[in-house]
């Protein structure tokens, strides 16, 4: 994982597909609640 993706999953914003296997190599990840209404303000759209 990298540093940026870290500390989005620090922030809630990310959540991981397989959490009870953190180093998977099928790990995926994806968008919170939260990380989707961070990415709409960040992009001044608030439609979801």
């Amino acid at each position: 994982m990298n540093a940026f993706a870290m500390v989005c999953e620090g922030l809630a914003f990310l959540e991981r597909t397989i959490p009870d296997r953190p180093q998977s190599r099928l790990q995926k990840y994806r968008l919170t609640p939260a990380g989707k209404e961070a990415l709409a303000t960040r992009r001044g759209d608030r439609s979801k």
